[in-house]
């Protein structure tokens, strides 16, 4: 039976060469930039829970903004715990083709993008945000 947590090191293939589970640390912010800031992206993220928390108390959301800002609470959060934790962020999917990778991420990472997706999505298209019942 094929391990499914990575050592140091290696990869494990969950869907061939395109999902592999690594095991990676990111103490600096998106893609890994300004490396060995995690005490900085730290309060940035206590700050973006603030007002995530604080815009859905003062509006009137509906399940659609319900949703997306779940998504970004909890990615944020989810980030925040593992830097206040052990000081950095455990990133740990690994997607691509061959030597083509895209930046490991993680789960709350996942949220994240699929929560902004969900917002551009409502921005530039207001007849299909509409639809899903963004404005009411």
């Amino acid at each position: 039976m094929a391990r499914l947590v990575p050592r140091a090191g290696q990869a494990v293939a969950v869907i061939g060469d395109w999902v592999r589970l690594v095991h990676s640390q990111n103490s600096g912010g998106l893609f890994g930039l300004l490396r060995g800031q995690a005490l900085p992206f730290g309060l940035v993220s206590l700050v973006v829970v603030g007002l995530i928390v604080l815009y859905h108390a003062r509006s009137s959301p509906n399940r659609y903004v319900s949703i997306t800002l779940g998504l970004l609470l909890g990615g944020a959060a989810g980030n925040l715990i593992d830097r206040i934790r052990i000081g950095y962020v455990v990133d740990f999917v690994d997607a691509g083709f061959g030597d083509l990778r895209w930046y490991t991420f993680n789960v709350a990472d996942a949220a994240i993008s699929f929560a902004i997706l969900l917002l551009l999505a409502a921005s530039l298209m207001p007849s299909v945000a509409r639809r899903a019942g963004v404005d009411g």
